[in-house]
């Protein structure tokens, strides 16, 4: 990491530090800020003049938990709703030819009946067996008290969990940032996440909140209590306007 801070610029221009002037230095970092998007300015000025953050945290019980809900809710809801509602779709088509052929035939009787149970556990599994995982990771996490270290630059961020290293290229297209209760998720690869406290941010929170939200743009997602979730998005894809409804809400009289 001190490579990152003592690194040279291109051409003969001296270190940083090195055999400047006050009054050069501040030309040098108008002429590289001239070059620099909107965003990276605000990055830039969310920075401040130390140019990095650094930040040491562990994760306890409740936040790894929070963290691991987020991202079951983030990137498998959608998943698992799909897959209830196949079942569901499965369990109402045998219902009435188990029950007719039934009569007839107590094989077809015996075969639906099978299928409409494999089916509710199918549904039971996709909801249950990945919250007891949650559970358990969880716990994993609280009781292993991993120093994590997290450290934020212009154009990247740095996590250490151990003796791992993850880097995360703000240019990365898979890496998001999901703002929510008392954690930041950080999602790469797809499904590849890292939880950190906000309570370990303490003053640099909103540092740290603005510099990714300048960085990410779209991909820095603030989740709220009121987050439409996927059976709220199908109510409305398939209800009433929510438009009317707070319309009516907000007019109880008309």
């Amino acid at each position: 990491m001190e490579e990152k801070k003592d690194r040279t610029t291109e051409g003969n221009i001296p270190r940083q530090g090195e055999d400047l002037s006050e009054q050069d230095k501040e030309i040098l970092a108008e002429i590289d800020r001239e070059d620099m998007d909107e965003m990276d300015k605000k990055a830039q000025d969310a920075l401040g003049a130390d140019e990095w953050i650094h930040v040491d945290f562990t994760l306890d019980y409740d936040t790894a938990l929070e963290g691991l809900k987020l991202a079951a809710r983030m990137l498998l809801e959608s998943q698992r709703s799909l897959q209830t509602v196949a079942f569901g779709i499965v369990i109402i088509t045998f219902i009435w030819p188990a029950i007719s052929g039934g009569w007839r035939d107590p094989a077809i009787l015996i075969v639906g009946i099978v299928i409409i149970l494999a089916c509710i556990y199918g549904i039971y599994a996709a909801w249950h067996f990945p919250k007891v995982h949650r559970l358990q990771n969880a716990r994993k996490m609280a009781d292993a008290q991993t120093p994590w270290t997290m450290e934020i630059f212009p154009d990247h961020v740095m996590v250490r969990e151990g003796d791992e290293t993850t880097l995360l290229e703000f240019t990365n297209k898979s890496f998001k940032c999901y703002d929510s209760g008392n954690v930041l998720l950080f999602v790469y690869n797809r499904l590849d996440i890292i939880i950190v406290p906000k309570a370990a941010l303490g003053e640099q929170e909103e540092r740290v909140r603005s510099v990714l939200k300048a960085k990410l743009m779209a991909k820095y997602i603030t989740i709220g209590t009121g987050a439409v979730r996927f059976w709220d998005k199908v109510k409305n894809r398939f209800g009433k306007h929510p438009g009317k409804d707070t319309e009516k809400e907000n007019n109880p009289n008309g």
